[in-house]
């Protein structure tokens, strides 16, 4: 877990924040309904806070799987 966390936080302080790719943002509103010319500007937020929380799920278990 720590050489993990490690790892997230050179590339936040690398590049400023960990990567929101679109599409995983379009997934997200559209498990809640919502599609992204519809969302508002705290739908948009809140999505793309959730996809970036779900890629740095799977890849903490992915680099666990690789230990």
């Amino acid at each position: 877990m720590d050489r993990f966390k490690k790892s997230v936080d050179v590339v936040i302080h690398i590049a400023g924040s960990v990567p929101a790719y679109p599409s995983l943002g379009d997934a997200s509103l559209k498990g809640k309904n919502f599609q992204r010319d519809q969302a508002n500007k705290k739908q948009m937020s809140q999505a793309e806070k959730d996809s970036t929380d779900r890629y740095l799920e799977t890849g903490f278990m992915l680099a666990t799987l690789e230990s």
